[in-house]
Parts: structure tokens; sequence; C-alpha cells
């Protein structure tokens, strides 16, 4: 697939070392076209399309959207994922507060490691891990020992 330069919009040639990216913002350059365009700054990093159901965000910052249907959060709220709609827009709860649920737009939050979360609770407390059953994920067969 070829690509095009983020500054002068043409391809970028050669089969291996087609150009540059810039770590910050993700844009493509020829070596030519550095000097030329500031730095954009940081890309958005956070891909809902990317998370699913179970899945845990942080708030960057407090909820502004008073309309009835949507979460209210504060800023650094941890919010769970139920439902991502794929447009931007996922249905999700807050997780010290599970009876709290509406829909949160994708860029007022950023994507965590669940295993970096403190004090979470059980995933059986969860919506989404209710229908989760681990009864039998852990159970070892019995040895049976013979005599010989």
């Amino acid at each position: 697939m070829p690509y095009k330069c983020s500054v002068c919009d043409k391809f970028l040639k050669g089969l291996f070392f087609q150009g540059y990216k810039c770590e910050n913002c993700g844009g493509l350059l020829h070596r030519a076209c550095i000097s030329l365009r500031p730095c954009a700054g940081r890309r958005h990093t956070t891909s809902v399309s990317h998370i699913s159901s179970g899945d845990h965000v942080i708030a960057l910052t407090r909820s502004s959207i008073s309309d009835h249907g949507f979460l209210q959060f504060d800023k650094d709220d941890v919010i769970e994922i139920v439902q991502n709609h794929g447009n931007g827009t996922f249905t999700g709860c807050l997780v010290n507060d599970r009876q709290s649920v509406g829909l949160v737009q994708s860029e007022h939050v950023r994507r965590v490691r669940t295993n970096s979360v403190q004090g979470m609770g059980s995933p059986l407390d969860s919506p989404v891990g209710v229908r989760v059953d681990r009864k039998e994920s852990t159970v070892l067969p019995k040895r049976i020992l013979g005599n010989g």
C-alpha cells in the first residue's frame, strides 16, 4: 500500500525506507518535508473501536453533557465498557457506582490496562462479568495413583 506524505501529500517512494514517521503525531513525512511543518502534537491514542465489553477506560475530563442518557462522571473516574457502539460512543458504567450507566463519548476517555487498575472489586460484580462462568477453568483432573 503506497503511503503519502502528510505535509506535501505526495507519495513516499521506495520499497523499504519510504520516509519518516513522527512518534508524537504519527505523521508520515519525506526527509525534505520534516522542517516545513512543526509537529501537530500528540495524536489521540484512545481507539474505542478496538475496545470491547468489560474493558476499562479513565475519564480525561469531567462530563459536560447534561443530556439524559449520557453518563455523568468526573475526571479520573474509571468507566467500564458495557457496549461499544462503534460510532465514537459507548455505553458504560462507573466502576465505583455500578448503578450509574449511560452513554460516553470516546474523546472524553483514555484506555487503561485492566491489570493496572487497583481496587476494582470482583469481575462478577460487573454487568458484563456475570456472563463468565469460571468455576471449571481452574479445576485440575485428579491424579489416580496406582500400585505399579
